[in-house]
C-alpha cells in the first residue's frame, strides 16, 4: 500500500527526535491498517498485546464479549477479573473500562495510551458493525 509511505517516513523522522513519538505514529498506522482491512475483535486485541508486549484483554459485559491475547499473539482467555491498576480504556465515553493491558507498573507509557486509545476506537467500530449498539 503505497500511501503508508509518508507515515513510515514520519515515524522514522520522529523516532530520531523522540522514540515514544515514533512508536506512537507506528501504532496509529498499524490500527488504521487493521480497521481498513475490517479486522475482527481478536485481531485488534492481538495487535494491542503484541505492540504493548504484554497480554491484552477486551471485556464487554453488556455484549458478553471476552477476548484475551498473550504478548506472543496466542489467544488465552481468562475468567479472572482485570486488575483495576492496569492501564485501560473505555469503549464508550464514561463507560466502564473494557480494554486492558496487563501491565503492573503504575504509570502507563505514552505508547500504551496510544495503543489503548486506537485499539478501543477500532473495537468500538467492530462492535457497532457486528453486534449492534448496546442498549
Amino acid at each position: 500500500m503505497p500511501h503508508h509511505g509518508p507515515m513510515k517516513e514520519l515515524a522514522g523522522r520522529l523516532t530520531a527526535l523522540d522514540p515514544d513519538a515514533g512508536a506512537a505514529v507506528r501504532v496509529i498506522a498499524y490500527f488504521d491498517r487493521l480497521s481498513e482491512s475490517r479486522a475482527g475483535l481478536e485481531a485488534l486485541v492481538r495487535g494491542a498485546a503484541v505492540l504493548a508486549g504484554v497480554p491484552a484483554r477486551l471485556v464487554d459485559t453488556e455484549r458478553r464479549v471476552q477476548v484475551r491475547v498473550e504478548a506472543d499473539g496466542t489467544r488465552r482467555d481468562s475468567g479472572a477479573p482485570p486488575d483495576p491498576g492496569w492501564p485501560s480504556a473505555a469503549l464508550a465515553p464514561g463507560g466502564a473500562a473494557a480494554l486492558w493491558l496487563e501491565r503492573a507498573e503504575a504509570a502507563p507509557s505514552v505508547v500504551d495510551a496510544v495503543i489503548l486509545e486506537r485499539a478501543a476506537g477500532a473495537v468500538r467500530l467492530v462492535l457497532d458493525r457486528t453486534r449492534g449498539r448496546a442498549p
